[in-house]
């Protein structure tokens, strides 16, 4: 996970949607030394010109890939929901109690349960990551820690 920190000095086209029951924020910005078009931040954060802001990507630079953010100026910070990823995990051991009293053919079984169990295994594990950018989230704003883009 990467983190950078920038200051906008001019945001445009600032957008506020839900996209499968998840509140985002699109918006373009400039800085002294970046311009980007299109981002999308988790939640409706308060997005100012002039702000100071530390962003956590996935894979660094991938601005499609920012997992939270935090405001140093307000202190507020944003990460992804983990809803989405509980529900998933629902719906699949609700499916596996489901078929465990059907009568399918063993193999059938077998394929529908492993698919099932890598779904649960994937969302527990951006489940993990979305609770670690949170907690460096929460480090970075206590400490004040900034490695500017």
């Amino acid at each position: 996970m990467t983190m950078i920190t920038i200051r906008f000095v001019r945001i445009v086209n600032l957008t506020r949607t839900m996209h499968a029951h998840q509140q985002r924020t699109v918006f373009g910005f400039e800085s002294d030394t970046l311009q980007q078009n299109e981002v999308v931040v988790p939640g409706w954060p308060d997005v100012k010109a002039g702000a100071l802001i530390s962003l956590f990507f996935d894979q660094s630079g991938n601005w499609k890939t920012i997992q939270g953010w935090i405001n140093h100026d307000t202190g507020e910070f944003s990460v992804k929901s983990i809803g989405y990823h509980k529900d998933t995990i629902l719906r699949c051991v609700a499916v596996m109690l489901t078929l465990s009293f059907w009568g399918f053919p063993d193999i059938l079984n077998t394929v529908i349960f492993l698919s099932l169990f890598f779904w649960v295994g994937l969302s527990s594990l951006k489940i993990r990551k979305l609770r670690q950018v949170r907690i460096d989230l929460k480090t970075a704003l206590r400490q004040g820690k900034r490695l500017t883009c």
